[in-house]
């Protein structure tokens, strides 16, 4: 890369980076072919924490890279989320015509979103998640059932949206839980006992709809949906506890 970066999202192959200087530039790389690609500035200004998520849907079609960036833009002290959307078919970011006021004041996007058949997802402090479909430009405000670990993450599971959660019961006993469809109501819950240790449980995404990794310090766990089986499968993960852990895919799409 032509300067440091941070990689903000990851969709079927294709990574998107920001700079780290602050000037709001963003590249779209191919690791695979070491191949990236500079874009144009947007509009509004991107903070290092934007919520920034990576749009693109591989087909035989679509070797040569299609695909969007779709970025909520906050504004200070006010409750209003606007949607910039860039586009590699016209080279350009554009603001949609819709805007939303449905969350409450202070509530703050995560900064990983989820990008799912058309639609962005984002988690919010205030226990909801905001969907917002680039293409029809309607936006959609979905609560989390009460009994939602706090924590989990949004992923794909069965080819629906759906929210995973780890929580402890008491000493090394867990409950995994799996919420989806279209009121990510509870779908899955399994009782595991984990080793006890200082560091808190967390579920990371996956690409594998029956597997379920979980980050322990710097051990990482897989768990089977399918055959309910428990391994470690790394001790030494790296990162922190609070890095940002993105799901990868090798893809030979051109981005040059």
């Amino acid at each position: 890369m032509p300067e440091s970066v941070t990689i903000k999202s990851s969709s079927n192959g294709l990574l998107l980076c920001q700079d780290q200087d602050g000037d709001n530039t963003y590249y779209i790389c191919n690791p695979v072919n070491r191949e990236w690609k500079k874009l144009p500035r947007p509009q509004y200004y991107h903070r290092p924490d934007t919520a920034i998520v990576l749009a693109f849907e591989p087909s035989v079609l679509n070797m040569d890279a299609s695909y969007q960036l779709i970025c909520p833009v906050t504004f200070v002290d006010q409750p209003v989320i606007c949607f910039e959307v860039y586009s590699s078919v016209t080279r350009s970011w554009t603001e949609s015509t819709t805007t939303c006021v449905d969350l409450e004041a202070g509530s703050t996007l995560r900064e990983s979103g989820f990008y799912i058949k058309g639609t962005a997802y984002w988690e919010t402090s205030s226990r909801k998640v905001l969907a917002f479909n680039p293409t029809n430009e309607i936006h959609e405000i979905i609560k989390l059932p009460e009994s939602c670990p706090h924590g989990g993450i949004l992923t794909e599971m069965n080819e629906e949206l759906c929210y995973i959660g780890i929580s402890n019961i008491n000493g090394n006993d867990y409950f995994l839980e799996v919420y989806g469809g279209l009121y990510l109501n509870l779908n899955f819950r399994m009782k595991l006992r984990l080793q006890t240790t200082l560091y808190r449980y967390r579920v990371l995404p996956c690409l594998n709809g029956n597997i379920v990794m979980i980050l322990n310090g710097h051990a990482i766990h897989s768990y089977s949906l399918k055959d309910e089986k428990l391994e470690v499968i790394s001790w030494d993960a790296g990162g922190s506890e609070a890095a940002t852990y993105l799901p990868y895919v090798n893809s030979l799409v051109s981005v040059g």
